[in-house]
């Protein structure tokens, strides 16, 4: 990981969990970790638990579920930071609904999120590496 020490990744539902989880070793590993979620509270929390770990947590207020707001956070990771070098589209919901009879609000609500904030975030993750000519940029997908 020595390769990746100082170097710039987006973790999206990184408020708990698993997104959490990976946040964490990351920034244990040396990476500048921007996590985030609607919530940012409990990032905050973790972020001063890791100071004088290698890397650093930046927590980032961002509902994926809006596209205006994907695009504010990566001009902000982009002026801040330089870019992204590696994403972790980790953010996700599950309603277990009957299709016949759940709300098409809930419907709704994780497709925007599982899909198509994930290709929102994984298209400027991909113009980000791009622009600055990278090779070695990355992109992880975790599905629920």
């Amino acid at each position: 990981m020595d390769r990746w020490a100082g170097r710039v990744a987006l973790v999206t539902g990184a408020s708990k969990g698993i997104g959490e989880a990976i946040a964490r070793a990351l920034v244990k590993n040396g990476m500048v970790v921007v996590g985030c979620a609607r919530h940012v509270e409990d990032m905050q929390k973790a972020a001063a638990g890791l100071e004088g770990e290698k890397g650093r947590l930046i927590p980032m207020k961002c509902d994926l579920t809006k596209t205006e707001e994907i695009e504010s956070m990566f001009q902000k990771i982009k002026e801040q930071l330089g870019g992204v070098d590696v994403c972790v589209n980790n953010a996700g919901v599950a309603f277990y609904q009957d299709c016949k009879t759940g709300p098409l609000s809930d419907t709704k609500t994780m497709f925007d999120l599982n899909v198509f904030a994930a290709i929102t975030v994984s298209q400027l993750t991909i113009q980000s590496i791009q622009e600055r000519n990278m090779d070695d940029g990355h992109i992880i997908n975790i599905v629920r």
